[in-house]
């Protein structure tokens, strides 16, 4: 028991401090993370308090426990202050109150800590601390009480009234977690020790509760966007699962064993190893997996629908070119709402350039009375600032979109719940998508957002691909294929590329053929995250085409959350094996770059190597990864690496193309002429170095045709 207490201890007293660190150093610039960072200060001194006996035994015991027992009554009033500017974007307690609210916790404190009045004596038996109460002790344990219905009754009211109903269902599992925590409090630190004189379950009790209501308001207040209670709470109970039916039948079959043999018993050491072989066996090829499948059950229920909505929206190609095409692609597209997400209403408004305005164009459910919205709209402009799916809960929780009370109250009183924009391969915004209230009366949970994230995606692709066919196809006269293959290339091939600091991209793009299908384009995350990609789609004529204008919309369609190229790759991969427009395949690669920590995350789908040339060493690396094609498997895993940039480079990508190139000796062109090109104008910016390869191809090639496409990429990070 003793090393329990300070196993339980000494990490309560670890993760405070961790939660004091990470809210100073990543969250300081909101109240309630600096506050929430002073009170696990103090439950780390708190519980240092128990720890202390058990190394110092000549330490004043009684002085020991009257800190111990002041900072409990000063935790109890700080956590009830935390609730009062919890959480940070609702209307605080008026600054009076709380200061008046203060005054019995801190006189109280300073009482305990000053005089014998709280705590009598103490002692220390070697295993808990065990203390005579003063004669105050009523008034004390009053105050104590009386901060814990206060925190109680605060969130309750918030849990009630907070305007942000789909934060309501979050607070609620606070509200919740936290007075189980008050309940260990309440049975190990009042009922045991005052009415029963029981002191044995004092520290774990007391270390326990602080452990874990250090754990679920350190996550309430990690990102308030993105809580999801549910899904925390089953994690932790499915650990917890994990942990008890592996340590405890394992530790039982153990010491029976032990004690059998101490008795005089023979038992074979193989018998017991065996045994608990069999059980661990059974436990994770039974118990575990139907465990796993239990918490997701939610999340597969949504992927299995999704996955149906997908199958049936791949069977509206079989109507293109029919009359009723765009019909059935609205009512495949928006009547699988109601399926995948039980709304009970939906409309789509598309962009019409005539009218200079978004008009609704199909809906399901209740006729909506937002029927037209005009460009300069701010509702407009918020969609393309987010340019991701907007749920009613951002308008409290996100900085960015605060400001815009006009569309709150636009959408508060015609029951929207979420926003989906969706955007051409420009970037401009075609049509917005308005879902209404869940069939249950509930806010939709993470899970739901998440995969409405996945359906705007989808949606927003097959939607800007049956436009830009539906256009092509209207300028189709002579040679069809050559026409719509030129025409896209026209439009997703970038004229220039984006930057942001420590790092300029120039590209190089030949259009040498008629049948090629290379796309490549770089896109700001955010002011600090850089993503790029070029991929190519094999010679095979429209339907290369057709696919980089896929990859391109997709790409052209991240949002900020797809920060990583895991995620990115995740979703292009998805999107070509899910297309149905074309069934072929793109070698591609992607990276990430972070100009804060100077890092350049990568992963390459059976494309070229991107080559750094590292000016301080005079060196050329590869940056290259194991991966196939994007397109061939779903559910493939791409193995994804990191470069730190250790000093300024210049980086170079190239298409298979440049290989393709060759002079009047058929000599095809090689890649160590750009590397010679990139040493020798080391100090040039890439536009330059674009400018010098170009110029060099050319004379290479001056006397032959060239038949590929080449792509070539120039980049320095600096």
């Amino acid at each position: 028991m003793k090393y329990i207490i300070i196993l339980v201890c000494f990490f309560t007293v670890l993760y405070a401090l961790y939660v004091v660190l990470v809210n100073v150093l990543k969250r300081f610039s909101y109240a309630v993370n600096r506050w929430f960072s002073f009170i696990a200060l103090l439950t780390a001194g708190m519980v240092s308090c128990l720890l202390v006996p058990f190394f110092i035994p000549n330490i004043d015991i009684t002085g020991l426990t009257r800190w111990y027992f002041a900072l409990i009554i000063i935790i109890n009033q700080a956590f009830f202050h935390y609730t009062q500017i919890f959480p940070r974007w609702e209307k605080k307690s008026p600054f009076l109150i709380i200061s008046i609210s203060a005054i019995p916790g801190i006189f109280t404190f300073l009482f305990t800590v000053a005089s014998d009045a709280i705590i009598l004596s103490a002692s220390f038996d070697g295993l808990h601390i065990q203390f005579i109460y003063g004669q105050f002790i009523s008034l004390y344990l009053s105050i104590f009480v009386l901060y814990i219905m206060g925190t109680f009754l605060t969130l309750f009211y918030k849990v009630r009234r907070l305007e942000n109903t789909s934060f309501r269902y979050q607070l609620f599992y606070v509200f919740m977690g936290n007075h189980v925590g008050a309940l260990i409090i309440l049975i190990s630190f009042i009922i045991m020790p005052y009415v029963f004189k029981r002191f044995e379950y004092h520290s774990l009790g007391i270390s326990s509760a602080a452990f874990l209501l250090l754990y679920i308001n350190n996550y309430a207040i990690s990102d308030e966007r993105y809580l999801n209670f549910k899904e925390f709470y089953l994690k932790i109970a499915y650990y917890g699962v994990v942990l008890v039916f592996t340590v405890i039948p394992t530790y039982w079959i153990l010491v029976n064993s032990y004690r059998y043999f101490v008795a005089g018993g023979q038992i074979p050491a193989v018998a017991v190893a065996f045994l608990n072989f069999i059980y661990l066996i059974l436990f994770t090829r039974v118990i575990q997996p139907y465990l796993e499948r239990l918490i997701k059950r939610e999340y597969a229920s949504l992927e299995k629908r999704f996955n149906d909505f997908i199958q049936a929206l791949s069977q509206v190609e079989e109507f293109e070119g029919d009359p009723t095409y765009w019909d059935r692609f609205f009512t495949t597209t928006m009547d699988s709402l109601e399926y995948l997400f039980n709304v009970t209403s939906a409309s789509f408004l598309m962009y019409n350039e005539s009218e200079k305005a978004f008009i609704l164009s199909h809906t399901i459910g209740q006729m909506p009375q937002v029927k037209r919205v005009s460009a300069g709209d701010s509702l407009v402009q918020l969609c393309q600032i987010v340019k991701s799916t907007i749920h009613q809960s951002l308008f409290y929780t996100d900085e960015m979109i605060k400001p815009f009370d006009d569309v709150l109250g636009l959408v508060k009183n015609n029951s929207i719940e979420v926003i989906l924009p969706c955007f051409d391969q420009s970037g401009k915004l075609i049509g917005i998508l308005f879902i209404g209230p869940h069939k249950k009366g509930r806010p939709y949970t993470f899970n739901e957002i998440e995969f409405m994230e996945l359906y705007r995606v989808k949606f927003n692709n097959a939607l800007v691909n049956s436009l830009q066919i539906e256009e092509v196809k209207s300028k189709q006269i002579g040679e069809h294929d050559n026409l719509v293959v030129s025409a896209i290339k026209n439009s997703i091939i970038p004229r220039q590329m984006p930057y942001i600091e420590h790092i300029r991209i120039s590209s190089f793009f030949m259009n040498n053929s008629n049948l090629g299908g290379e796309f490549f384009n770089a896109k700001v995350l955010h002011k600090n995250a850089l993503a790029f990609l070029i991929s190519d789609c094999s010679y095979s004529g429209v339907d290369a085409a057709v696919l980089a204008l896929e990859l391109y919309a997709a790409f052209e369609s991240l949002s900020p959350i797809y920060d990583t190229p895991e995620k990115i790759m995740q979703l292009l991969n998805w999107v070509v094996c899910t297309s149905k427009f074309t069934e072929r395949y793109a070698t591609s690669f992607c990276f990430t770059f972070n100009s804060e920590a100077l890092s350049l995350k990568y992963i390459n789908a059976a494309f070229n190597p991107l080559i750094i040339y590292e000016i301080q060493n005079d060196s050329f690396i590869e940056l290259d990864t194991k991966g196939i094609p994007i397109g061939i498997e779903k559910d493939f895993i791409y193995e994804s690496k990191e470069y730190t940039i250790k000093g300024p480079c210049i980086g170079c990508i190239y298409s298979n193309g440049i290989t393709g190139a060759v002079n009047s000796n058929g000599q095809p062109y090689s890649i160590g002429r750009i590397k010679d090109l990139i040493r020798l104008h080391n100090s040039e910016s890439p536009a330059l170095i674009i400018r010098r390869i170009s110029s060099d191809i050319d004379t290479y090639t001056s006397n032959t045709a060239v038949k590929e496409d080449i792509s070539i990429i120039i980049l320095r990070i600096e």
